[in-house]
C-alpha cells in the first residue's frame, strides 16, 4: 500500500509538472526520467498508458531497458504489460530504421537478447513478430537457433490449425519469412518450403514462396 501511495505521489506530482500533456514530454524525456515514465505507466489507465508507451518510442534517448525489463517482469495474466511492449515495439519499428533503429538496439541489447532467448515463453505472438523483425540488428550468435525455433514451432502451428494460423502467430510468420530472406538463412529453406506447403492463407503462402525464392528455391504458389 505503502509503495503504491508513493507511486500515485510520484504520478500526481509529474502530471502537475507537466499538466498539458505527458506524452509529450516523454518523447522529449530521458533516460533520468525512465523511473516515473515507469510509475506513470504503471499506475495509468490502460488507453492512457498505451499512449505512454507509444510516446517513448520517440523520444530521442534510446535507453530504456530498465523499463521494458519492468514491462516484461510485471507481466502476469490480470495484466496488459506486455500489451504495452507490443505498442512501444511497434512503434520502434514504424518510427526508426537503418543507423537510427540499430542505435535504438544497441542501446538495449541486453534485454533485447533475454527476451528473444525466451521467445517462445510469450504468449503474445504480436510482440514476438517484433522481436524477431529486431533480430538481423543484433547479430546474435543464437540468432540462427532462435530462427529454427520459431520456424519450427510455427509449421506445427500450421499443420495443427489445418492450414490455418490465429493473427499474432500469423504476424509471427510473416516477421519470420521477411527476417529469413533479409539475413539469407537458407538453413531454413526446407521449413520456410513447409510453409508455402501447408498454409491456407494466401498472405502467408505468398509471403514464404517469395522468401524461398530470395533463398535461390522458386515456388511455383509466388504470385507477383
Amino acid at each position: 500500500m505503502k509503495k503504491f501511495a508513493c507511486s500515485l505521489v510520484l504520478s500526481i506530482l509529474c502530471a502537475t509538472a507537466f499538466p498539458t500533456d505527458i506524452a509529450t514530454w516523454i518523447a522529449q524525456s530521458s533516460r533520468s526520467d525512465n523511473g516515473v515514465i515507469r510509475n506513470l505507466i504503471a499506475d495509468s489507465a490502460l488507453e492512457e498508458s498505451l499512449r505512454f508507451a507509444k510516446a517513448l518510442a520517440h523520444r530521442p534517448d534510446s535507453f530504456m531497458q530498465d523499463i521494458i525489463e519492468f514491462l516484461f517482469d510485471q507481466h502476469n495474466p490480470a495484466n496488459p504489460s506486455l500489451t504495452h511492449l507490443e505498442m512501444l515495439f511497434n512503434s520502434v519499428l514504424e518510427s526508426k530504421s537503418g543507423p537510427d533503429l540499430r542505435a535504438w538496439v544497441n542501446e538495449n541489447r541486453r534485454i533485447l537478447k533475454s527476451l528473444l532467448t525466451r521467445l517462445g515463453e510469450i504468449r503474445n505472438r504480436f510482440l514476438c513478430a517484433h522481436l524477431l523483425s529486431l533480430l538481423p540488428e543484433m547479430e546474435l550468435d543464437e540468432g540462427r537457433s532462435i530462427l529454427m525455433s520459431a520456424a519450427n514451432s510455427l509449421v506445427i502451428d500450421v499443420r495443427k490449425g489445418n492450414g490455418y494460423l490465429p493473427p499474432g502467430k500469423l504476424a509471427e510468420a510473416l516477421s519470420l519469412c521477411d527476417v529469413t530472406g533479409q539475413i539469407g538463412e537458407k538453413t531454413l529453406l526446407e521449413t520456410v518450403l513447409s510453409l508455402v506447403e501447408d498454409s491456407k492463407q494466401p498472405i502467408l503462402i505468398r509471403k514464404a514462396a517469395r522468401t524461398a525464392r530470395d533463398l535461390g528455391r522458386p515456388s511455383p504458389q509466388l504470385v507477383d
